[in-house]
């Protein structure tokens, strides 16, 4: 192999350890909000202006064709759109190790990159969640992003970057993370071409406002601006981190008396700032949930990657990637994988229990979420089953000629109930 290139055997070793790691989940069927977006791809259909209807589903362009071609092609065969998606993540990964290779020139950095990523378990739900895939889609256009702009080749940043846009509003840290390479790499005259960026910023910043009074994660303040944000930012990075990034900073300071340069660390605090700024305004939780880490995490694993190649001894390099990618795999095939199969549990226990009885009115006590489109959406993939069929009702409620059916969280099943 030439020094700097990365061969296609390393290639596919990437892309096998990607396909390794998450190939449990293929199984676990679909879950929370996939039935939603799966109707709501038959409503754009005879519909598209729907979109709008509920921003920011606008800005998840991206997500909805790929979901339409695939369930043009496999319906609701759940598998194909699971091995779909781990294949996009090992695609991001491969293409994470080429921008590794471009800032680092090194090919051992970039594979290890490369590698790391495709089997990390923190951002598991944008690999594991079909409904989560705007992420990976958003990583796959970032990544190309950065990596046609280091190679000078603006035009093709400009597009992806554009398809960026409209895969998720949080594309816009682009802006930031483009220069804090650059001025990593010690490039100063990159601001010429930034025009390239600004001008799918400005078309995408004109929708945004125009839709801003019907966007329902701000009017309903899932997102807002709150001084809990701090703290979220905080306790998500930290969560991050740990335990790796720790070890990691403590063993280069044990084992060659130097402590990882000041320079490598305040741009990799930086770029993981960045990363995840659009999601710490999040109102529900103190913590980021993991499929918004998925870009801060690639952001990680190459800094991990150019610190463990800097550990004193070949051997303790070894050492600390074997263990990393042994826990990695074992924690996502045998802990979130199990997690992953209990979020779909309600609506996958509601197909099998619709599957033994005739279409018709049933009401639902108990059910996990409170989006009843989900319940309906579930229904909807068996044939004869239509949507108002279904509806979720409180415990004590009756309904003449209905089939009551109650939740059960402890058997993750569902018992009839008499009217």
């Amino acid at each position: 192999m030439l020094a700097n290139e990365i061969g296609w055997k390393w290639r596919f070793l990437i892309i096998a350890a990607a396909v390794i790691t998450f190939l449990p989940s293929v199984n676990n069927g679909f879950m929370q909000d996939d039935f939603v977006l799966l109707n709501r791809v038959e409503i754009l259909k005879t519909n598209p202006y729907n979109l709008i209807e509920v921003t920011p589903e606008l800005f998840r362009v991206t997500s909805y064709i790929v979901l339409a071609i695939l369930k043009a092609l496999f319906t609701y065969d759940y598998r194909a759109y699971y091995v779909v998606n781990i294949l996009l993540h090992a695609i991001n990964s491969v293409l994470l190790a080429e921008i590794a290779n471009e800032v680092f020139h090194n090919d051992r950095v970039a594979i290890v990159a490369g590698v790391l990523f495709a089997v990390f378990q923190g951002p598991q739900e944008a690999v594991m969640w079909i409904g989560a895939m705007n992420e990976t889609l958003l990583g796959l256009f970032v990544i190309l992003t950065i990596l046609f702009w280091l190679r000078g080749r603006y035009l093709q940043a400009m597009v992806s970057y554009t398809l960026a846009l409209w895969s998720k509003e949080s594309a816009l840290v682009v802006l930031l993370i483009v220069p804090l390479i650059e001025l990593y790499r010690g490039r100063r005259g990159f601001w010429r071409q930034f025009i390239w960026l600004l001008v799918p910023t400005a078309a995408f910043t004109i929708a945004f406002l125009l839709t801003f009074s019907k966007n329902f994660m701000v009017n309903n303040e899932i997102h807002a601006f709150r001084w809990h944000a701090v703290i979220t930012l905080a306790r998500s990075l930290n969560r991050l981190l740990w335990p790796w990034a720790y070890l990691l900073i403590v063993m280069l300071r044990a084992t060659k008396r130097e402590w990882p340069s000041s320079r490598s660390m305040l741009v990799t605090g930086a770029l993981l700032t960045v990363a995840v700024l659009p999601y710490i305004f999040v109102t529900y939780t103190y913590l980021i949930p993991s499929r918004q880490t998925y870009m801060a995490s690639a952001i990680l694993v190459t800094a991990l990657s150019a610190a463990v190649l800097q550990l004193s001894s070949r051997r303790l390099q070894t050492a600390v990637l074997v263990s990393f990618i042994a826990f990695n795999v074992v924690y996502v095939w045998t802990r979130k994988d199990s997690q992953m199969q209990r979020r779909a549990a309600p609506t996958t226990a509601l197909i099998e229990e619709l599957k033994t009885r005739s279409p018709g009115p049933v009401r639902i006590i108990g059910f996990e979420y409170p989006a009843a489109e989900m319940a309906k959406g579930a229904a909807v993939t068996i044939p004869g089953w239509r949507w108002e069929d279904v509806e979720l009702i409180p415990p004590g409620d009756r309904c003449a000629n209905c089939v009551i059916l109650e939740w059960d969280r402890d058997t993750l099943r569902y018992i009839r109930r008499n009217n």
